[in-house]
């Protein structure tokens, strides 16, 4: 039977329309799927949050939390310290491999998301 990523978190309702969610799980990759409940602990994360917008990002998904915070999540095997220093994204623990590296920004709100979509698109 095969599993899904979602179905082994403990939260299947917010990564079951993620990328991530949708890939057929690994058992070579528990500490990612401990990473994601913890991701969703450590954020108050309420749902996953389906966005098409300039914000061009490998693996990026968007996350809303309990107090209307916007949490932007990307994952890459690539080097993109310039990218994340000119914009303030930090490394978190790995959400996606255990091969690519994740990065992290939380947004005040949708206003704030917008306002950054639009200052890097410039």
């Amino acid at each position: 039977m095969l599993l899904f990523n979602a179905e082994m978190t403990n939260y299947p309702k917010i990564y079951s329309n993620s990328h991530w969610g949708l890939l057929p799980y690994n058992s070579k990759e528990v500490e990612i799927v401990n990473n994601r409940n913890n991701f969703v602990n450590d954020h108050d994360i309420t749902k996953y949050w389906e966005r098409n917008d300039n914000l061009d990002l490998p693996n990026k998904e968007v996350y809303r939390s309990s107090l209307n915070k916007v949490i932007v999540i990307y994952s890459t095997f690539d080097n993109h310290y310039t990218f994340n220093q000119k914009y303030g994204f930090i490394q978190i623990n790995k959400l996606f491999s255990n091969d690519a590296k994740t990065y992290c920004k939380t947004f005040h709100g949708l206003v704030d998301l917008n306002r950054f979509v639009s200052r890097i698109a410039d």
